[in-house]
């Protein structure tokens, strides 16, 4: 859900008799802040995109949005936390998602990544991930996720619920 920032919007629409109508717009996004879950994205987007309704009616719009991210930071990621000085370009085509460019830093590191995930709904990715990673807060960031899902355990087991720590445990072991 979009919490702060300004958005500026220009669509046009395009629709000629026997023809199929056509939506091309773009929005200029400023200082935005994002959040989806437990994930906050704060910076600049610039998103310009067509969108056309399929011949076939009900089936998926066919689209094709270019998205230019500028000065972001995301929070609340999984292993890393956090992803700063984010900058790129991502290209959705249809059911597909082209990263062309996006780069940042992460665990005081840079990384820079491109590649494909196809049909969304089931993805197949293709993704090439380039970091140079100093390996100190790598292991700090591992640490500290291992003493808090120890303490959510054995505060599980302290209110008698087994099962749940039990199940963490058993992934634990699998893995």
């Amino acid at each position: 859900a979009l919490k702060a920032g300004t958005v500026r919007v220009k669509i046009r629409a395009g629709w000629q008799p026997e023809a199929t109508p056509t939506f091309k717009g773009r929005l200029i996004g400023t200082n935005l802040l994002i959040e989806h879950g437990s994930i906050r994205f704060n910076g600049d987007v610039t998103v310009d995109g067509t969108a056309t309704p399929s011949s076939q009616g009900s089936a998926p719009w066919l689209t094709d949005v270019t998205v230019v991210i500028e000065r972001g930071t995301m929070d609340g990621l999984p292993l890393v936390n956090e992803a700063k000085e984010m900058s790129g370009k991502v290209r959705f085509v249809n059911e597909q998602l082209e990263i062309v460019r996006l780069s940042g830093t992460a665990l005081g590191s840079p990384w820079q990544m491109k590649g494909t995930i196809s049909q969304l709904a089931d993805p197949h990715a293709d993704l090439t991930l380039h970091a140079e990673v100093d390996l100190a807060p790598v292991a700090a960031t591992l640490l500290t996720d291992l003493k808090r899902q120890i303490t959510a355990d054995l505060d599980a087991l302290e209110e008698g619920n087994y099962d749940a720590a039990l199940r963490h445990l058993d992934r634990a072991i699998s893995k």
